[in-house]
């Protein structure tokens, strides 16, 4: 090991140079008599854009005036410059050093992270194979190694004999104290203080909880500890989304295009090195990516997924396909060139696309045959979520067979009607916003479905929907939710009779947004006509975000929100003895509700809980305009208990005293 001295005159300096030689054993210089000075002399390699890094954790020492120096020796093309930079950094090391120094602690330790220019890498956190070299001193007895009477030391911690050059040099100084007498005593070891609980747990916990994170979040957590640094690697989920790319303090509707490509090209580049360089060991069992509809994003995205598909034996894969155009400032012709793009990346990839399980896709222009032969591709397809996706054939229907598919959600389609042929497996349907003259839907092979959604605003051109008609060939409904958006009711009552044999497994029923000021008696055709039925949920709201205006229903035919007559076709002395809870939202102590309470009381023998809500709030409606609010009324919901117990007592008058606790007033 080569050294030098260095000093003044009359002084003892020891000068120790590392340069890497992996046949250099050399034992150190001899120990001076007066005083220690350390000096580190690393040589920079050349060129500067080649070098990685070099970490010096320094420990100082309080024995006289010695310390650790640590100097840089510069090649000859490096530019003046840079070593201007790196001796100003250095006196400022220094006096950072001084004022520690100053301070009355037992451990005085300072950190050094020289430039990147160095080109040594950090270790490998696997690597506990230390090598440690001590300087003697006159106080050890010209003992070598011996910590124990505070030898300061130099430990290095190499990953291979051939990665010498690029190891962590540790120089350690331990802190001697001193008794009565002026004697020093041994080490003091400080014990570590407020560790951090995150570092304790084991790398189980800790995968599991960065698992439910998003991806690029749980990154950004791993390097706040060097422990964590290589769990990333060891996710079985990954989640990564385009807006966790986006640029800090700018909000998601302040985006700009060239900020959307930036955040996509990042998510690309992310997702190529997550999956193509990570150990095939490790399982990968989820994957789910949301990213922008962009050519050589895509091309880049579908190779890492097929890459995936075909070493991993993953259980989810996700697909979430956005379009830089959204909502009304997506034009007809951008969304027939974004199916252009969408035909084009599926044709790319028939693999990836073949081992998907999720699909959502947005504001496409499909022709008639796209979508069944995109079902054929994906043959593992379990959940389809088509938004605002509309097909250049005008009127066309919507055919729809899968072996597969769980889960099928259609938003604001422009189809005549949609068939559902042959969805042995199909169990939730979701359909918001139809556009056709008649019944929306068309069910065939659906032997599991259960649960259904339907969600209008009703025109007045558009027919009433008979659910005897619709759900004919459907006997195995447990879940229906009915959306009016708080316009028209479209939905027309029926006797028991014909909706019998639909309805003979209905458990759950709700109404959300229907229209304040009318009746709500006519919700009592499905109490009479599902002796199944457990809970019943009623959601009354004017939600003035979503509403027309009256010029706009002029303009675009809506019909005026007008009372459904009906009237109950159940034999007299008619008892329901399954329902037992009855939920209202948008609940006003007026005759229309406190009546409907009453008769729902009447009949459901077994009822158990009558949960009462004010009306909903949206933060938005605070920024209407006057004149709208002008239009809202305010609410009559009691809040105070004399007036809740007052109302209890006009609901329940002439039932009896015991339903006086089924009542709940809820805030």
């Amino acid at each position: 090991m080569p050294c030098r001295r260095v000093g003044a005159a009359g002084e003892a300096d020891v000068v120790v140079v590392f340069s890497g030689g992996a046949d250099d054993r050399s034992p150190p210089p001899p120990a001076p008599t007066r005083r220690l000075h350390v000096i580190v002399v690393v040589r920079v390699p050349f060129p500067l854009s080649r070098c990685s890094g070099l970490r010096l954790r320094l420990l100082r020492h309080r024995s006289g005036s010695g310390g650790v120096r640590c100097r840089v020796q510069w090649p000859e093309p490096v530019a003046d410059h840079a070593r201007h930079t790196w001796a100003s950094w250095r006196r400022w090391q220094w006096v950072r050093a001084g004022a520690r120094r100053r301070r009355r602690c037992c451990d005085r330790r300072s950190s050094v992270d020289l430039p990147r220019a160095t080109g040594l890498l950090p270790l490998r956190h696997d690597d506990h194979r230390p090598v440690t070299a001590f300087v003697p001193t006159p106080s050890n007895n010209n003992r070598i190694g011996e910590e124990r009477r505070g030898v300061p030391g130099i430990e290095t911690t190499p990953t291979d004999r051939h990665l010498y050059n690029k190891s962590i040099i540790r120089i350690a100084s331990h802190q001697m104290a001193k008794n009565k007498k002026g004697r020093r005593n041994k080490p003091v070891c400080n014990p570590v203080k407020d560790k951090d609980r995150l570092t304790t747990m084991p790398n189980d916990v800790l995968i599991n909880i960065l698992e439910r994170l998003d991806t690029a979040d749980a990154i950004r957590t791993c390097t706040l500890c060097k422990r964590m640094t290589n769990l990333p690697a060891e996710l079985s989920r990954i989640v990564v989304d385009a807006n966790s790319f986006a640029p800090n303090k700018v909000a998601p509707n302040l985006l700009t295009l060239s900020d959307l490509f930036k955040m996509n090209g990042a998510l690309a580049d992310a997702t190529d090195k997550l999956l193509n360089f990570r150990s095939q060991q490790i399982a990968l069992r989820q994957l789910s990516l949301r990213f922008y509809l962009r050519y050589y994003d895509c091309l880049t995205i579908g190779k890492a997924v097929q890459h995936a598909m075909s070493t991993y034996n993953l259980e989810t894969v996700e697909f979430i396909i956005l379009t830089e155009k959204q909502g009304d400032f997506c034009e007809e012709t951008d969304m027939l060139c974004f199916g252009k793009q969408f035909k084009t990346f599926l044709a790319a990839f028939p693999d990836a696309f073949a081992g998907l399980t999720r699909l959502q896709l947005q504001y496409l222009h499909f022709a008639e045959p796209d979508i069944p032969n995109l079902l054929t591709t994906c043959k593992q397809l379990k959940y389809l979520r088509l938004f605002s996706c509309l097909n250049q054939d005008d009127r066309a229907v919507l055919r729809i067979e899968h072996l597969q598919l769980v889960e099928l959600d259609i938003i604001y389609g422009d189809f005549e009607f949609v068939e559902l042929n042959c969805l042995p497996k199909l169990r939730r349907m979701a359909y918001d916003h139809w556009d056709c003259h008649g019944d929306p839907l068309s069910f065939g092979d659906v032997p599991l479905l259960s649960s259904l959604s339907l969600t209008n605003t009703s025109t007045g051109w558009q027919k009433n929907v008979r659910l005897s008609q619709l759900l004919s060939t459907v006997t195995s409904i447990s879940d229906l939710l009915l959306n009016f958006e708080s316009e028209k009711i479209w939905v027309h009552p029926e006797c028991p009779k014909l909706l019998g044999p639909v309805f003979h497994k209905l458990q759950r029923v709700s109404f959300v947004d229907v229209p304040e000021g009318c009746s709500i008696d006519w919700t009592m055709f499905i109490l009479e006509a599902a002796p199944s039925l457990k809970e019943i949920c009623i959601t009354i709201w004017d939600h003035w975000c979503n509403m027309k205006t009256e010029e706009d229903r002029r303009e675009e035919g809506y019909a005026e929100k007008t009372d459904v007559e009906w009237e109950s076709s159940a034999p007299d002395g008619f008892r329901h003895e399954n329902l037992s809870k009855v939920t209202i939202y948008g609940f006003q102590p007026d005759d229309n509700l406190v009546g409907y309470v009453r008769r729902v009381m009447e009949v459901a023998v077994n009822l158990e809980e009558v949960s009462l809500y004010d009306r909903k709030v949206c933060e938005y409606c605070g920024d209407l305009d006057p004149k709208i609010k002008m239009k809202v009324s305010p609410s009559r919901y009691p809040r105070t208990m004399e007036k809740r117990d007052l109302l209890k007592n006009q609901i329940a008058e002439g039932l009896g005293m015991g339903w006086l606790d089924v009542i709940h007033f809820r805030s």
